[in-house]
């Protein structure tokens, strides 16, 4: 019978049965990166055919990817990253699934004061955008636009689904609302007449 995994790049196959042992499987491994370059190749000799099992722990990231969860498991016992495979399978095909891992630099768009350093995030994670740390002088803080364009996201906001594409880079610029100020006229000893009250943005001198 022919036993098989692929995870990810990587196949393992059944290489028949162990000289002299009929009762007893070779299995020979062999190992492929996601790139498909050869890593190596491993054989485990003696292995009873019906009995026992084989497991295989997915690495945690793979370049600028980062393990999600496995596929094709009928039969299988799953723990996290760890995939049981019993040897008396037979035509097993179990896949590690990897999601993109991307980046999100912050522009402060104006900002005359704070810094952000960079944010490393994985796709569909449900990771929220840090907070804001920058300032600017006579503005409140409004949110973010990607590439300082499109609909206004908000502080703290589900940032994992902003890029699909592995090692890209997403940059947010600050957005700002400007502050409002009241001017109120005083007559100075004027004895007739009004002035109403002024409200002005701020930077927006009204003479």
């Amino acid at each position: 019978s022919f036993f098989g995994v692929c995870l990810c790049g990587q196949f393992f196959s059944f290489d028949g049965f162990r000289a002299g042992h009929a009762d007893e499987v070779q299995l020979r491994v062999v190992v492929y990166g996601k790139d498909r370059h050869h890593i190596g190749v491993f054989v485990l000799d003696g292995v009873a055919q019906g009995s026992g099992s084989w497991s295989y722990t997915a690495s945690e990231t793979s370049g600028n990817y980062t393990f999600k969860n496995f596929s094709n498991t009928s039969g299988c016992t799953v723990s996290g990253r760890k995939v049981t495979i019993p040897y008396s399978a037979t035509d097993v095909t179990v896949t590690a699934n990897y999601v993109p891992n991307f980046t999100i630099a912050f522009n402060g768009n104006g900002a005359t004061g704070g810094s952000m350093t960079n944010q490393s995030m994985v796709y569909d994670s449900g990771t929220a955008i840090k907070s804001n740390s920058f300032t600017r002088t006579g503005y409140t803080f409004a949110g973010w636009k990607v590439n300082n364009t499109g609909s206004l996201i908000s502080d703290g906001a589900n940032g994992s689904k902003l890029s699909s594409t592995a090692g890209a880079t997403v940059t947010l610029y600050a957005q700002w609302s400007a502050g409002s100020y009241t001017i109120k006229f005083n007559g100075n000893g004027s004895n007739g007449g009004s002035t109403s009250n002024m409200t002005c943005e701020y930077n927006d001198l009204p003479f």
